[in-house]
């Protein structure tokens, strides 16, 4: 082996690395027409469907008509995930388009649990509050990270219902999960040290060349 092939191994072995995170949620874009691994809402008078209005193609529909003193908060979830450990993120985008003059809510978030099979209390994250009605938004939930205190979590889509007298609707679309390890790809990614040896060898093997050398 020479020298210059030992310099570029080198060069080679001082690269990093870069995780590659993956999307867990099935058709996260609902290109198809299928919403089948959200479950709910469980409650009355509200409804969850595949609609062929997206940012593009289609998107998950929430639609409400529920009235008081019943919960004004229609959500469905992902399954129970409980692995691995590390920062979990989860967004997308919404479309309010809900009637009537009341700001209402169309929210992306974690729903975490302590125990490891979501069946303890759960402790919901903060809402970012109202939205403007007819316009594609990005949301973006808190990260979650899995540790010694949280150990589950199901992923959650959430109409909050404000206006009583009309329909509430929100649309879903373009949705991330991106774990911290699961599925996860390694690919290189050349630290600075690793970039100035491999510079140094390909600027040295072009002078030798240039002057007869091997």
């Amino acid at each position: 082996m020479s020298k210059w092939t030992i310099c570029f191994a080198a060069a080679v072995a001082s690269m990093g690395t870069a995780a590659a995170q993956t999307n867990v949620i099935p058709n996260p874009n609902f290109d198809a027409a299928d919403v089948s691994w959200w479950q709910g809402p469980a409650q009355a008078s509200s409804s969850k469907s595949w609609d062929p209005f997206g940012n593009p193609g289609g998107s998950l529909f929430l639609e409400s008509t529920l009235l008081p003193p019943q919960l004004a908060v229609i959500e469905v979830s992902g399954p129970c995930i409980s692995g691995p450990p590390g920062e979990w993120i989860y967004r997308g985008q919404v479309f309010n388009a809900s009637e009537g003059p009341l700001l209402e809510e169309c929210a992306i978030f974690f729903v975490r649990y302590e125990d490891a099979t979501c069946s303890g209390p759960p402790i919901f994250d903060s809402s970012d509050g109202p939205q403007p009605q007819g316009v594609w938004i990005d949301r973006e939930a808190l990260p979650l990270e899995i540790n010694q205190f949280i150990h589950s979590f199901r992923p959650t889509l959430q109409m909050t219902r404000g206006n009583f007298k009309g329909v509430s609707r929100c649309y879903f679309d373009n949705l991330e999960l991106l774990s911290p390890g699961q599925q996860v790809v390694e690919v290189p990614a050349m630290g600075p040290v690793g970039m100035w040896v491999l510079i140094g060898v390909l600027l040295l093997t072009g002078i030798r060349k240039l002057y007869g050398g091997s």
